[in-house]
């Protein structure tokens, strides 16, 4: 008898690299939507835009 993993499905099919996809893609969308408040500031000097315009 084999043991069950958690990332398998009845049919036996390994659902782990579909759950780290997923996983890391979640982390790379909160990666990005935090840095991009620091970056809007550094593009706000260097390209010397105003607060509306890089809105």
């Amino acid at each position: 008898m084999t043991k069950k993993s958690i990332f398998t499905v009845g049919n036996g099919k390994s659902l782990l690299i579909p759950f780290l996809l997923v996983r890391s893609l979640f982390l790379l969308w909160g990666f990005c939507n935090g840095i991009i408040d620091v970056m809007d500031k550094h593009f706000q000097q260097e390209l010397h835009l105003t607060l509306a315009q890089s809105a």
